[in-house]
């Protein structure tokens, strides 16, 4: 028996956000991602900047490590994953299922990501043309 796979990534879904914008795994399909285009659901200002410090402090994490340890020994690899137990970065520490569904709360975590990641880029980079 064959399934269509589209078809039931559309089915497995059920996030919905505070306004009404629906987040599919098709959006993210894993917890890593390479952000082209900026995510379009509305968040109110405290979320953002709360956004916007943890994603500051993941990057703290990772520059921490290349600092302390040689780059991919296993004290590299090791030193940032404690650090995102500390501040509770939980997209670092949840995965999909076996199955690669995500549940509702990965895939908003994963939404958070990116509008973090967008959030620092719009907070560091000095114009837009660049």
């Amino acid at each position: 028996m064959e399934f269509n796979t589209l078809f039931e990534s559309k089915l497995e879904i059920d996030s919905n956000c505070e306004d009404g914008a629906v987040i599919t795994s098709l959006d993210f399909a894993h917890n890593l991602q390479f952000y082209e285009t900026p995510p379009t659901v509305n968040m109110d200002y405290r979320r953002a900047v709360d956004l916007a410090i943890q994603r500051h402090q993941v990057l703290l994490a990772i520059e921490m490590a290349g600092r302390r340890f040689p780059k991919f020994s296993e004290n590299y690899m090791k030193f940032p994953d404690g650090q995102l137990r500390e501040i509770n970065f939980q997209i670092a520490i949840s995965s999909s299922y076996a199955s690669g569904q995500a549940t509702s709360s990965i895939l908003k975590q994963r939404l958070g990501d990116a509008q973090s990641h967008f959030l620092l880029l719009i907070a560091f980079i000095p114009s837009f043309n660049h």
